[in-house]
């Protein structure tokens, strides 16, 4: 859902889990309007930092001291440069907040 890949609860790219029967149990109960809009909030902080929404999404979970390891999937080259560049984003304050809201009325 980062990258943009679903664009509705209710319509599927061909070969994506969520139009797959054996992948639409796992994906489609996190395809719902309150997760696209907590998404397009957040692809507006990007947007602002002129950063993709993934790289935001990685330097947040990056930054975070419980988490040890972060893992990508990438299908591109240019997806692993794309999250290689997260490492070295560093979010000010005032970003995280906005994030942190973001994510606390979800």
């Amino acid at each position: 859902m980062l990258t943009g890949k679903y664009q509705s609860t209710d319509k599927h790219p061909r070969g994506s889990r969520a139009a797959d029967p054996a992948g639409a149990a796992f994906v489609r109960p996190f395809l719902t309007r309150g997760t696209f809009a907590t998404i397009d909030h957040l692809r507006s902080i990007a947007s602002e930092l002129g950063l993709t929404l993934g790289q935001v999404a990685l330097a947040w979970v990056l930054r975070r001291p419980e988490v040890t390891t972060a893992i990508i999937g990438a299908t591109k080259l240019a997806h692993v440069d794309e999250h290689v560049a997260a490492a070295d984003i560093d979010l000010d304050a005032g970003t995280l907040d906005a994030i942190e809201r973001v994510l606390a009325e979800r």
